[in-house]
């Protein structure tokens, strides 16, 4: 009952257990005893006990079920003494941390319990660089060089595992680290929106990296390029001007306060919230977008470094003065009028509430007078009257309230004369550049015609006089921080005004020739006027009225508004010098040393700036030696190919990040995520081991029967089928 019969037909030695017999024990013997591994006899020892893989087999009589020998590589049992095994996953396949043969954990894994899945030890944001990752940067997070599976992005370094990636390289077309643009100018320039550190320039849009900026558009609407403002028109004094700068506020006509400074306007008072103010409204610069001091700069107003020049909108207003033959409008009376001489108080003492002047009346012409509307002929005398009055006229008859123009009932001709109307006049702003020169912002022309050619004379309404195109109005703003001791001088022929507060400063009214005049403002918020131009300022004489109170308070803003008039033939002058009437704004500059990077600057190791210290930063915010600076450091590195983007290379070429040499096929470890199924250091191809390719060599359980050290070979390296965990032939069971 049960028994199991064994014949031997060998007329050898009757052991189980070599190739002689044919079969493998795992240790244990049949012997003529009958008895071995602690089994029992049966039959009188004419049928054999056996023993398998160190157990005991049952005898034919017994009732309990035999216990046999399973173990080998992929049973999930580590047998380390008997098979040398360092790893068992439960199977004998190569490249999931525990190698085909279980004789080495590849590179890279752990294999913490027999039987389970091996654990890979790659971890994307550990801040080490293994496996195939080519950075770690301490996250997950992609676009920030290193992506979510730890591998490098275009444009990017990542020299050091666990601080942020920094740019490559200014002028590669990829916006990387602290650059703001790339305009794809593979050398660097600046001027042209980007600069040569790959920062945003004010005034462009930067929109595709790789792509050249555009000039942001002033006056669509839409504020960009860092423009604080944009509302679509050209009024100067409205809080946005023509050139889309932010103007500050103030009250109309005047402001005892002084106007309110706004963030972007270029002006830093005592008591603002602003930090800084370098008249712009973009991040990135050094003064953000609120007008803060940006970490890594320090700002500073430019005092005493005031820019060699500065532009400022002139609006000019061109009006009928000589109409054509065929014009249907109506020419402006104020313009090509009597000639009477210099006038003051023509206009009021004050602005009105939109702040432009008013017509006093003091040389308003006489309602009974009549006036010539149509073609006027010039003659040798240029200032011949264009009206006539049965009384005769005053001495100041200049201005026409009492001849209200067409289309316009009630309203005084001189109401145009700064604002915009259509049928009366046409307008442009004109960015004129006043030139800094011995200590004063000038603009001088001897020929001032901004509508040669242009204007009404263009439109056929109007025509011109020796080639030029006369009858025009200047208006000119600006905003200031009064401190005391400003000064403006004027040079010029007809009508100029110039209001400070809404006030007015300076009174060169009425149709004249050249005449030149300069004012002083005065720490208590007054104002002198003089005949001439300094020179000494109280050397020169007096004006008609002396001095005036603006009500001027030091350290507020004001607006200083002049008013001109280019109303009669035969020549237009005008010289204007400012001193004093320009506020610098804030420079903001990189600090290099404070800890944190900014365009231009290459790193930023704050007080640990070193220009010796392996893998830091210079003083000068410049990389020192470095693991990716293309030469070998020794004995931090053991190469550095400067990419040092090669983690495996079966040729042993290339850097691996880290300045680490790269994993081969040779280095005795077993490189599963690189192809490697095996790597003994020797891979000569010996039984049971490697290949030169780092492929398994020919071993048991290949499913080839491997002679002289195989007579089996079942697929598998496991004992109790037939063929042992050694490839040698078991026992029948």
């Amino acid at each position: 009952m049960g028994a199991l019969l064994l014949i031997c037909c060998s007329a050898g030695n009757p052991g189980i257990g070599g190739p002689d017999g044919g079969l493998e024990s795992g240790g244990a013997n049949v012997g003529g005893s009958g008895h071995q591994g602690g089994g029992t006899s049966s039959g009188g020892g004419s049928t054999p006990d056996i023993s398998l893989g160190g157990g005991n087999a049952t005898h034919a009589g017994s009732a309990g079920a035999a216990d046999v020998d399973t173990s080998g590589c992929g049973d999930g049992l580590l047998q380390a003494a008997a098979l040398g095994e360092v790893c068992d996953d439960g199977n004998n396949t190569s490249g999931d941390g525990c190698a085909a043969d279980c004789m080495a954990v590849e590179a890279n894994f752990a294999c913490l319990k027999p039987g389970m899945p091996c654990e890979s030890t790659v971890t994307c944001g550990d801040e080490k660089v293994s496996g195939a990752e080519t950075c770690d940067d301490g996250n997950t997070k992609p676009l920030d060089g290193c992506n979510d599976a730890c591998e490098l992005e275009a444009g990017w370094v990542c020299p050091t595992p666990g601080d942020a990636c920094q740019a490559a390289k200014c002028g590669d077309g990829i916006v990387a680290g602290v650059e703001q643009c790339e305009d794809g100018n593979a050398t660097p320039a600046s001027n042209d929106g980007c600069s040569a550190a790959c920062a945003l320039e004010p005034g462009y849009v930067c929109e595709t990296p790789g792509s050249a900026c555009r000039k942001a558009v002033c006056g669509d609407g839409v504020a960009e390029g860092g423009e604080p403002c944009d509302d679509e028109n050209q009024v100067v004094g409205d809080g946005c001007s023509p050139s889309c700068e932010a103007e500050p506020v103030c009250d109309k006509p005047s402001d005892a306060d002084g106007c309110s400074s706004r963030c972007g306007d270029g002006m830093l008072l005592k008591g603002d919230a602003e930090e800084c103010d370098d008249g712009n409204k973009r991040d990135g610069d050094g003064c953000s977008a609120t007008c803060q001091v940006e970490a890594g700069y320090q700002c500073a107003q430019q005092a005493g470094t005031l820019p060699a020049s500065i532009t400022i909108p002139f609006t000019f207003r061109d009006f009928i003065a000589l109409p054509s033959a065929s014009t249907k409008k109506q020419r402006h009376p104020d313009f090509q009028a009597r000639c009477a001489d210099l006038h003051s108080d023509i206009v009021s003492a004050t602005l009105d509430v939109e702040g432009k002047p008013v017509n006093s009346g003091a040389c308003n012409l006489n309602a009974n007078c009549t006036l010539q509307l149509g073609p006027i002929t010039l003659g040798a005398d240029t200032c011949s009257p264009n009206e006539s009055c049965p009384n005769g006229f005053d001495t100041c008859d200049e201005l026409h309230a009492n001849h209200p123009l067409a289309g316009h009932a009630g309203q005084d001709p001189f109401e145009f004369w700064y604002r915009d109307a259509s049928d009366v006049n046409k307008s442009k702003v004109v960015p004129t550049v006043l030139t800094l020169s011995g200590g004063a912002y000038r603009f001088e022309s001897a020929a001032l015609y901004p509508f040669d050619a242009d204007g009404w004379v263009k439109a056929g309404d109007e025509v011109a006089a020796s080639g030029h195109n006369y009858g025009f109005t200047s208006e000119v703003r600006r905003w200031f921080e009064f401190n005391g001791g400003e000064l403006l001088t004027f040079t010029g022929d007809d009508d100029v005004w110039v209001f400070i507060n809404g006030k007015l400063a300076l009174d060169i009214g009425g149709v004249h020739a050249i005449e030149k005049r300069s004012i002083r403002l005065n720490a208590d918020g007054t104002v002198d006027c003089k005949i001439g131009e300094p020179g000494v300022f109280d050397d020169l004489d007096d004006c008609e009225v002396a001095s005036r109170d603006l009500g001027l308070l030091a350290g507020k803003v004001y607006e200083i508004a002049l008013f001109h008039a280019e109303r009669h033939t035969s020549a237009s002058n005008f010289r204007l010098a400012l001193t004093g009437f320009v506020d610098a704004k804030s420079k903001c500059t990189p600090v290099c040393g404070d800890g944190t990077q900014t365009p231009g600057e290459a790193c930023d190791d704050g007080k640990d700036n070193d220009d010796s210290a392996y893998g830091g930063c210079t003083k000068l915010c410049k990389r020192g030696p470095r693991c990716g600076d293309g030469k070998r450091q020794e004995p931090q590195e053991a190469c550095d190919d400067g990419q040092n983007l090669t983690p495996y290379s079966p040729d042993q070429k290339g850097c691996a990040p880290g300045c680490q040499l790269p994993a081969w096929c040779g280095d005795a470890q077993v490189d599963s995520l690189f192809g490697e199924a095996c790597d003994d250091g020797d891979n000569d191809g010996a039984y049971g081991g490697c290949e030169a390719d780092c492929t398994l060599a020919p071993r048991c359980g290949d499913n080839v029967v491997d002679e002289p050290q195989e007579n089996c070979d079942d697929g598998n390296a496991v004992s109790g089928d037939g063929c042992s965990a050694k490839c040698s032939k078991e026992a029948p069971k």
